[in-house]
């Protein structure tokens, strides 16, 4: 039987002679999908329906398969998500054996979420070790500027604020005359990212109003809970499935920064005894569900193919939401004024304004302790971002598990302004469990359906 090829804007003869809806057709074409067959084969129906060229029978034959055969019982909107069929192509999508993953149903509203965009391991592998290495230094930056700042905390926050904003927005700048920041992701939705800022900033406020309450060593140890609440929320939130070895991976992730700790721990449970820590122990981990709420959020915006092909730029979702963030901090500054008068909780009477120039001279007298903070920020925040797009969210919070024992090794060595503390081979132990566990994770894979 001969293959004809009259291919009219809504039909296509196949093989066997009779007419038959093919991919991509009209919307008579798709209404009528649920009682015709699929014609696939030609260029077009190939790059509509995201089919491969394995999938064809070669040549200028077209191969038909029954709607039955391919589970497309109806074009409803489930049909379409059941089927893996996108949102503005009808095609027929399926897994591409390069390690990208086929786009999966609206995620928090990104209908073109993809869980993989198909960085190489060596790729994922070099962000992690800079994100460690760039968090080790954050942390003790940070300790080494709040020496200097221990009365201006508030303040310190506000210039960390007006760093983001000014290196964001002048990167996304650069990167627009490049060409790598597009209109099209720029027509992203503000208010996403404005609410991100706000769920970022939330679980700031109650880990700062917590924290002031604990003592030093139980904090690391509190904000592992990070992790089951990021396996929690990726799956609620992305669908993301683990297997049985990952999930035994993140916890040896837990037990090994625990067992890190466990010095350090010890001394501070004898020290704080006759204290009540449980209220401010429970808002402070309560806070890490918000920050991975925040964190899965991320990932469904970076990992959104709608806005280009590799996904959404980092600097545009960290752009926008550091604006965000600045408003709740000022939106802080302001409540803190108004609860305490014109005393705010500083240890010296001040107002506000006094405050700010108060603070400013401070950061004159001593202005590197702050700058190496802000730098090593800006690039663990952006270490952070770039990774939760190249891999996801989970793996992310567990790289950043390794910052705890290193940060305490770290401080075992003299440090300007900072005295050394006891080094502990519980450390290199606790180092040790956490890379057993994170390589547990990546080698296994969750069980295909």
């Amino acid at each position: 039987m001969g293959t004809t090829s009259t291919a009219g804007a809504r039909g296509m003869r196949c093989r066997d002679g009779t007419a038959r809806r093919c991919v991509g057709g009209g919307v008579a074409g798709r209404r009528a999908a649920a009682a015709a067959s699929w014609c696939v084969g030609t260029k077009v129906g190939r790059r509509r329906g995201g089919l491969s060229r394995s999938t064809t029978s070669g040549g200028t034959g077209r191969e038909c398969k029954p709607a039955a055969e391919l589970g497309l019982d109806s074009l409803s909107r489930v049909g379409r998500s059941e089927a893996g069929i996108g949102r503005t192509s009808y095609g027929i999508q399926e897994e591409h054996k390069s390690g990208r993953g086929c786009r999966c149903a609206a995620v928090l509203g990104e209908a073109g979420y993809r869980k993989n965009l198909g960085y190489s391991p060596i790729s994922i592998g070099v962000s992690a070790v800079a994100l460690v290495l760039s968090g080790v230094s954050n942390r003790v930056a940070h300790k080494v500027a709040s020496v200097v700042f221990a009365e201006y905390i508030l303040f310190l926050s506000l210039m960390l604020i007006v760093a983001y904003v000014f290196a964001y927005f002048t990167t996304l700048l650069v990167r627009m005359k490049k060409g790598i920041v597009t209109k099209r992701m720029l027509e992203y939705p503000k208010w996403k990212f404005g609410a991100l800022g706000v769920v970022d900033a939330v679980a700031l406020v109650m880990q700062l109003s917590a924290a002031v309450h604990l003592p030093g060593s139980i904090i690391p140890v509190l904000a592992q809970v990070n992790i089951p609440f990021t396996l929690l929320v990726s799956r609620v939130v992305v669908k993301r499935r683990f297997s049985f070895l990952q999930l035994l991976g993140s916890s040896l992730v837990v037990a090994g920064v625990l067992l890190s700790l466990k010095p350090y721990l010890s001394n501070t449970l004898l020290s704080g005894a006759g204290r009540s820590l449980e209220g401010s122990a429970l808002l402070y981990s309560s806070s890490y569900l918000f920050a991975a709420l925040a964190a899965v959020s991320k990932e469904s915006i970076l990992h959104n193919t709608d806005y280009g092909e590799n996904g959404m730029d980092p600097f545009v979702i960290s752009a926008f939401g550091s604006l965000s963030q600045g408003f709740v901090v000022l939106l802080m500054l302001l409540v803190a004024s108004v609860a305490y008068g014109n005393n705010l909780p500083v240890g010296v009477e001040s107002t506000p304004l006094m405050y700010v120039q108060k603070g400013i001279e401070c950061f004159k007298m001593n202005p590197l302790p702050p700058l190496c903070y802000l730098l090593c920020n800006i690039l663990f925040n952006v270490n952070v971002v770039n990774l939760v797009k190249k891999s996801n969210a989970v793996l992310t919070t567990l790289s950043i598990a390794f910052v705890v024992p290193l940060t305490f090794i770290a401080f075992s060595f003299p440090i300007p302004m900072l005295q050394p503390v006891p080094f502990y081979t519980e450390a290199l132990k606790g180092l040790f469990v956490l890379s057993g566990g994170i390589l547990m994770y990546n080698t296994t894979s969750p069980r295909r359906r």
